[in-house]
């Protein structure tokens, strides 16, 4: 084994130490000999990449280094970062196995130190400093860093420094690498977005908002129309169902789902969803649509036609024939009642990565049909539970998930969208009964889209209803 690395043994002992020996994955994310002996481009490697081992190895074969669980910056001026969560360490002296920890002394204050000028800082005497910024040096032998080990104002020690790095900074490599839990370092501390309390008192309130849900009354629209667009097996339908199943009670399949190679939605479909109790229909339209081919599916012309509200409901989709003016029953003269009011994209977590250029393309070129229009969109993402176990298990984990942080971000790059208009979702698939938690993410959801749809009828009612003001204004002066 070569003397410069981590054995598969001190890893596990690196594991124990971090998460009692949970499987772990270290990641390289910058190496002395390979990147250069450069503050700059220690920070360029590592910033802002969660918790990170750093491992130097001298020249004696003494090989030591630190750990936290917070991430590296480089401020111009110092920050000290708390750390309750860091430790140094020792796991060979002079090439013999030497496993020795040293904890943080009081409640994790000042564990590290970051500065853009230099490498991994530990403490606040500092306790283990590993290099201040020299040059981009390469391809030497030997590395006499100019940091330095006093251990004793923020670490605890029982031997004397000399023994923590074998009294000198003559240094063969150091490394630093991303350290990754399996289990849970995947999940945040706090939330990377708000949200509500997963209980009984949040379904409820969420179910009220939606079954009381009314278009803003100065619009005098019945009804808010919500289409729903995605590629296909992305989840249109399932989140028609879904929502369906919400407001019967129980689990419901009004909109066909399946899998096939082209859509199984042939139709323009326009689905209301009934109150349980009252049995009235809510204030809400859901628009099925095929789904998004590259070659077939939805065209541009006939989502314009969408959009606008000239088409009726159970129109059939003909790949060989664009819907015209002719098509029985179109709407030549709609309204903004008629109109959508609000475009939900509908992505799937687990395989948007595997999206072609060519439906990318086909994707923003509907968006500028849309923005045209100033209508407002969202991407419901679905299928969160495929991209995460811990999510699978547990729902609730969901706004602490750093996978599917990182898969809402992405999405939200792809699509051209702000983040805070990506939701991600489960839909009711293989379930035979409503679920707490999936119900209230569904509910979510919905209800920022409906005020989406408020936002659009607003700015599209307000001249009229200046126009109206001011004709009354005029009327009035007419009068005196």
């Amino acid at each position: 084994m070569d003397k410069i690395m981590l054995t598969s043994e001190e890893k596990v002992q690196l594991q124990e130490w971090i998460c009692q020996k949970r499987k772990g994955k270290f990641t390289l994310l910058y190496k002395l000999s390979r990147d250069g002996w450069n503050a700059t481009t220690f920070h360029t490697k590592c910033d802002h990449k969660g918790p990170t081992v750093t491992v130097l190895y001298n020249t004696d074969y003494t090989v030591f280094g630190g750990y936290t669980s917070q991430s590296w910056t480089s401020p111009g001026n110092g920050f000290y970062g708390t750390d309750p969560k860091a430790f140094l360490f020792q796991l060979r002296y002079r090439g013999t196995e030497s496993h020795k920890y040293y904890q943080h002394t009081g409640n994790g204050s000042k564990a590290i130190y970051c500065i853009y000028n230099q490498g991994p800082t530990f403490g606040s005497g500092p306790d283990f400093l590993t290099f201040k910024d020299n040059s981009n040096q390469l391809n030497t032998k030997v590395y006499k860093l100019n940091g330095r080990c006093d251990l004793g104002s923020s670490y605890q020690y029982t031997d004397n420094d000399a023994d923590f790095n074998d009294g000198h900074m003559n240094t063969i490599d150091l490394e630093v690498y991303q350290f990754e839990d399996g289990s849970d370092s995947n999940i945040m501390d706090t939330p990377w977005r708000e949200f509500s309390e997963w209980d009984t008192k949040t379904l409820e309130k969420l179910k009220d908002e939606v079954e009381n849900y009314r278009p803003v009354e100065e619009t005098n629209i019945p009804m808010a129309n919500i289409l729903l667009i995605g590629k296909i097996g992305a989840g249109k339908s399932s989140f028609i169902n879904t929502i369906n199943s919400i407001f019967r009670g129980n689990i419901t399949s009004p909109a066909i789902t399946g899998i096939s190679d082209h859509s199984l939605t042939t139709s323009l479909r326009i689905y209301r969803v009934r109150s349980q109790l009252s049995r009235k229909p809510l204030n809400f339209n859901l628009y099925d649509t095929r789904g998004l081919e590259e070659d077939q599916g939805i065209d541009s012309q006939e989502l314009c036609y969408i959009l606008d509200g000239n088409l009726p409901d159970k129109y059939t989709f003909n790949p060989s024939c664009q819907a015209t003016s002719a098509v029985p029953g179109f709407n030549k003269n709609p309204g903004v009642r008629d109109m959508i009011h609000v475009v939900a994209f509908v992505v799937d977590a687990s395989s948007f990565e595997d999206m072609s250029d060519d439906l990318i393309a086909k994707i923003k070129n509907l968006r500028s049909k849309m923005n045209q229009r100033d209508i407002p969109q969202v991407v419901l993402l679905t299928n969160v539970d495929k991209v995460s176990e811990i999510v699978e298990k547990d729902l609730s984990k969901l706004f602490h998930c750093k996978a599917i942080q990182k898969h809402v971000d992405d999405v939200a790059k792809l699509i051209g969208l702000p983040r805070g208009h990506v939701m991600p979702l489960k839909n009711y698939e293989c379930e035979m009964d409503l679920h707490q938690n999936v119900t209230i993410l569904s509910l979510h959801a919905l209800s920022v889209i409906l005020r989406f749809a408020d936002d659009f009828l607003m700015n599209n009612i307000e001249p009229s209803i200046e126009a109206n003001q001011e004709g009354e204004k005029n009327k009035k002066n007419s009068f005196d």
